[in-house]
């Protein structure tokens, strides 16, 4: 859609008040006319029973014409100075030209960004089915299934006499670190924000007395195992000993 452009002081113009009103608002319509065909001015004769309703349009022509509103020409009239105030047809079509340009780059990124997102949400679906695979198994395939653990909040298992004995804040650090990409594995494409997202589950890892409590109980499982029975999948660490079966250490003297 074009528009047409006006001055504000339009009806006030003395060659507008020279017309009258008839005249003036064939020339307004005449305006629209062009801009919408696109005719850079140009006005046809067999159109002009069409711009105006009054009886005799050709007097009204001829007003514009001889107020300079108008310019004769072999197959109608010509607005005068019409490009001064008007778009052209070349500037319409360039106008147009760059505006589908910019949709189909717009189109072109909005299909990258589909694709990578379809592409994040199978590589999240396909980390969530192997995240929780039990990853001591393949590393000790023949487990002992004659002691299955089980984790309570009644299980009181002092390290301080075991191998898990020193600064732990390091291991309780990768824990955390662990548990923060575990969920933002499970909440797949759900998550938003990954970075902020597992941001927050560290915090809440770092605050809750259940990190303290496995990472001392089961002193020789790996980060991400502890992380993964935080989030409920305990079963893994059946295949770690407690810290209570653990040989004590003894230090070495000189």
């Amino acid at each position: 859609m074009s528009w047409v452009r006006l001055d504000d002081t339009f009806p006030e113009h003395p060659k507008v008040l020279s017309v009258g009103g008839d005249a003036a608002w064939l020339h307004v319509c005449a305006l629209a006319y062009c801009n919408r065909l696109e005719t850079d001015g140009e006005i046809p004769e067999g159109i002009l029973h069409r711009l105006s309703d009054r009886k005799n349009p050709m007097q009204l022509a001829e007003r514009l014409v001889g107020a300079g509103l108008w310019d004769n020409a072999a197959f109608g009239w010509v607005i005068h100075d019409y490009h001064d105030y008007q778009p052209s047809k070349v500037d319409l079509e360039e106008r147009r030209a760059r505006q589908s340009a910019a949709g189909r780059l717009a189109g072109k990124r909005s299909g990258e960004v589909r694709r990578q997102q379809a592409n994040a949400e199978r590589n999240a679906n396909e980390i969530v089915r192997e995240s929780f695979n039990d990853r001591s198994t393949k590393s000790n395939p023949r487990p002992d299934p004659t002691r299955p653990v089980t984790v309570s909040s009644t299980d009181t298992h002092p390290v301080e006499h075991s191998a898990a004995a020193g600064d732990n804040s390091g291991r309780r650090k990768a824990i955390a670190t662990a548990y923060g990409r575990q969920a933002v594995e499970i909440g797949g494409t759900s998550v938003k924000n990954p970075e902020k997202y597992a941001s927050a589950a560290r915090e809440r890892a770092k605050a809750d007395p259940e990190l303290e409590r496995l990472a001392a109980l089961f002193p020789t499982a790996p980060p991400d195992v502890i992380a993964a029975a935080l989030h409920g999948n305990k079963h893994s660490l059946n295949h770690y000993p407690r810290s209570d079966e653990l040989a004590p250490v003894v230090p070495l003297h000189a």
